[in-house]
């Protein structure tokens, strides 16, 4: 009986303890995995803003890319012709590409002083200010002024390209952070669950054995008790014959 006791109540105290892990493993899991999710949220916020990033990164590369390739084109022609054709023509005759690379130092927010030197050229054309004399001059002005804005954009254009790789760098190392954050917690995770696993085979085990060795400590109670039961009607059945032969 005392032996019974005892080993209930180290179950007992087994089993309070083993639940007691049991929920610190369960809470540490449930920060864990809100953690995962709060990474997991980081990694698609900041994988969306990669995307727009690159998005604009690319309208605006492509918008250099032509721009430098008509302006190319253009400073090209403009040198070939100018012997030929006379600078107020020749003007107007590029005054699309002029006008539109004009536009494109705007969008892309590009400062520079050529701007208002190439707008005063194709007014001064439009305007007929300038004498026949003076338009190989004008032309060659311009066209060193259009070499000045490609080279402007050539060097914005490279800014562009290293401004995107670093980024796209900062952007992959950041989400190899969390993905090896995730992959670690995961495996935590997974770590902590099998110990829970493990910690509730334990506890049903003490269970079992805890509630096998009350039941056996009853059977011994109530064999003790219809013992003594017994013990006491054969002492009373003994008692009651002496007082017969008295």
């Amino acid at each position: 009986m005392l032996f019974r006791s005892e080993t209930i109540n180290v179950l007992a105290a087994t089993i309070e303890k083993k639940t007691a892990d049991k929920g610190a493993l369960n809470a540490d899991i449930q920060s864990m995995n809100e953690e995962i999710s709060q990474v997991e949220d980081d990694e698609e916020a900041a994988a969306g803003l990669r995307a727009e990033e690159n998005k604009e990164y690319l309208r605006r590369e492509n918008m250099l890319a032509v721009a430098v390739q008509k302006m190319k084109d253009a400073i090209a022609a403009m040198e070939a012709m100018a012997k030929q054709v006379g600078g107020g023509a020749l003007i107007k005759k590029f005054s699309r590409v002029i006008r539109d690379s004009v536009e494109m130092a705007d969008v892309l927010h590009i400062p520079t002083h050529h701007k208002k030197a190439l707008l005063k050229f194709m007014q001064q054309a439009s305007d007929g200010e300038e004498e026949p004399a003076g338009y190989s001059l004008h032309s060659a002005e311009v066209v060193t002024t259009l070499k000045g804005l490609l080279k402007t954009f050539k060097q914005k254009k490279i800014q562009a390209d290293n401004e995107e790789m670093h980024a796209r760098q900062e952007y992959e190392m950041a989400a190899g952070a969390r993905a090896n954050q995730i992959k670690a917690l995961n495996k935590a995770v997974t770590e902590k669950s099998e110990q829970v696993a493990a910690l509730e085979e334990d506890i049903n085990a003490a269970e079992t054995e805890k509630l096998e060795t009350e039941n056996a400590k009853n059977a011994d109670r109530q064999f003790l008790d219809d013992l003594a039961a017994k013990c006491e009607q054969k002492a009373q059945i003994g008692r009651a014959s002496c007082r017969e032969r008295v």
